[in-house]
């Protein structure tokens, strides 16, 4: 059984790839001296990296469907902090070059993401991939990891709890 496979089912041909594509990326970082803390790679389409604060996550990610690479910071259940970080968007888009934001309302979450184009299935394209993906990880930690674990959410929290004393709301 693959890694990150929990069906107990064959893995597809794409799941290998997408393991192979991380193990070797694994493989690539340790030989850069990559600064982050790696973790074991799965059959996945991403691969996740800390970022210093629960609910929050650095995120590398493959789509073989629009044939291209990620970096995203992902901010789960934490909606106001996709606001909050969009204050300083000028001066991060500054370090980083444009950032596509999304508000996720229906999940209270949001993502800021980079984008590349990359066909995974182009074996000697990797190294260039792999190099993109480090450089953009330790870009994307070394910007948002200090405005995340800065981020004062509680006074967001207790607004929405005045406010629903005030309404009635439950």
């Amino acid at each position: 059984m693959v890694s990150g496979d929990t069906s107990g089912r064959e893995p597809t041909g794409a799941k290998l790839l997408q393991l192979e594509f991380w193990s070797a990326f694994v493989e690539f970082a340790k030989s850069r001296g990559f600064s982050l803390s790696l973790r074991k790679p799965r059959a996945r389409h991403w691969y996740t990296i800390a970022i210093g604060r629960a609910g929050f996550g650095l995120s590398l990610e493959i789509s073989t469907v629009k044939n291209r690479l990620s970096c995203t910071v992902y901010m789960g259940a934490s909606d106001p902090a996709l606001g909050i970080l969009k204050l300083e968007k000028d001066a991060i888009e500054t370090e980083l070059g444009q950032l596509d934001w999304q508000e996720l309302p229906t999940k209270r979450a949001g993502r800021v993401a980079q984008y590349r184009e990359a066909n995974i299935e182009e074996r000697p394209m990797w190294p260039e991939y792999f190099d993109w993906l480090c450089e953009r990880a330790e870009a994307f930690h070394r910007v948002f990891s200090p405005r995340i674990k800065a981020l004062d959410l509680g006074a967001f929290e207790e607004e929405e709890t005045e406010s629903d004393e005030v309404t009635g709301s439950i």
